[in-house]
């Protein structure tokens, strides 16, 4: 994977699914991946960024996010916004529980 590399994502949220072509815009391992995603309904830009802490014992994952709706769907963005960052959460928590559980082994 580099900047430029794209690919395609399908999201399932809010009961609906969501389309987009994706684009790298920034990569550099171990501390940082970016991205855009331009979809139909959708046009997205995320950055996450991992910090080490607890001198290298601990991995600290940062997340940013910004969404803009399309067309009439721009009218439900606060709800859909809302309800996709409650989501997000859950998934990252999950992730984070995965990963601990795992180093627990």
């Amino acid at each position: 994977m580099r900047v430029g590399t794209q690919f395609h994502e399908t999201v399932r949220t809010m009961g609906m699914r969501f389309e987009a072509r994706c684009e790298v815009t920034a990569f550099d391992p171990p501390r940082k991946f970016s991205m855009t995603a331009d979809g139909r309904l959708v046009h997205y830009e995320g950055e996450f960024v991992f910090e080490p802490i607890a001198g290298g014992e601990a991995t600290r994952m940062s997340v940013s996010a910004s969404m803009r709706m399309k067309g009439l769907w721009r009218a439900l963005e606060w709800i859909a916004g809302r309800e996709i960052r409650k989501e997000s959460l859950a998934e990252l928590e999950g992730i984070k529980k995965a990963v601990e559980d795992e180093e627990s082994q």
